[in-house]
């Protein structure tokens, strides 16, 4: 068993909101949206990650983020955001009129 208060702390914040109320909110999600539109979004957590780690623990932010979290952003979109454009048809012509 842990000993430290600061280990029950992280194992608390883990199991609450960390695991069970994540797949709460998972689960709601995926009641509004397709599975593959949800799936994406999960590419957005390393980018928070990265964000509140330079906000509140003070870690810097390198040129490497900013250019990875650029390729994930547009893979994103890509891949959840954007719609294909329809196929053109074919116009058939009508009848003649004389």
């Amino acid at each position: 068993m842990p000993a430290l208060a600061d280990t029950w702390l992280a194992m608390a914040y883990l199991i609450g909101p960390g695991s069970i109320a994540v797949f709460v909110l998972v689960l709601y999600v995926l009641e509004r949206w397709t599975a593959s539109a949800t799936s994406y979004a999960f590419l957005l957590f390393p980018l928070v990650a990265i964000l509140f780690g330079g906000l509140l623990l003070g870690e810097p932010i390198r040129p490497s983020f900013l250019l990875g979290g650029a390729i994930v952003l547009a893979g994103v979109y890509i891949g959840a955001v954007r719609r294909p454009a329809a196929p053109a048809t074919a116009q058939t012509p009508g009848p003649a009129t004389a």
